[in-house]
């Protein structure tokens, strides 16, 4: 790591020695750790050399070799939300791999005022099977929400969430608006609400 810091053209020469692996498929996972490592290194010089539509190829062909890298250099694209396509972005943040779905949400953290817009994307990436992307959506929403006009319709339907993490977002919420809902219909939702989670809370507020 040493030696490569400050090198420009030794790195330029092991970045392409790097692309050359991948692109021709010649690296055995059993040899892979120590080029994963010096890869990780020299993702500024990578990602400036991958293509977006090369990148994109690599995570439809599924490398497992290399998906640890690719999942980093999904990460540090430079292009906008828009440019990449906000489905495709979300499809990979919902990925069965966790490398690409961390890849997907530094995407979507870099890119999130467009949520201040439109929250149905991350309430799409919350109500997903993965914990870490539920979380990561919740924290988006908890970054870039106005909670000072929310009204009891928005509150329910994080309520009425079957994941634990939009139920207690909606709960922060309800804390901080409670002297603005109607009392009646909100407690008469919580004591009715499936979850256990919000029937306690519906005692608490009582």
């Amino acid at each position: 790591k040493t030696e490569l810091a400050g090198h420009d053209p030794l790195r330029a020469q092991y970045a392409d020695a790097i692309l050359g692996l991948i692109r021709e498929a010649k690296l055995k996972e059993a040899d892979s750790t120590g080029v994963l490592v010096l890869a990780r290194e020299l993702l500024p010089e990578l990602t400036r050399l991958v293509s977006l539509s090369e990148l994109l190829a690599w995570l439809e062909k599924r490398s497992p070799t290399f998906m640890p890298l690719i999942g980093e250099l999904l990460g540090s694209r430079p292009e906008p939300l828009a440019d990449i396509g906000i489905d495709r972005v979300l499809g990979l943040a919902m990925d069965e791999m966790s490398l690409i779905r961390h890849g997907a949400q530094r995407l979507l953290e870099r890119g999130q005022d467009l949520f201040r817009q439109d929250r149905t994307p991350l309430l799409t990436l919350a109500e997903c099977r993965w914990a870490d992307t539920r979380a990561f959506a919740v924290k988006l929403l908890r970054a870039n929400i106005d909670r000072t006009t929310m009204g009891l319709d928005a509150i329910v339907g994080f309520l009425d969430s079957e994941h634990t993490e939009l139920q207690d977002f909606g709960k922060d919420i309800t804390k901080e608006r409670l002297s603005f809902l109607p009392a009646d219909k909100l407690t008469v939702m919580l004591s009715e609400h499936p979850h256990r989670n919000m029937r306690e809370f519906a005692t608490l507020q009582a």
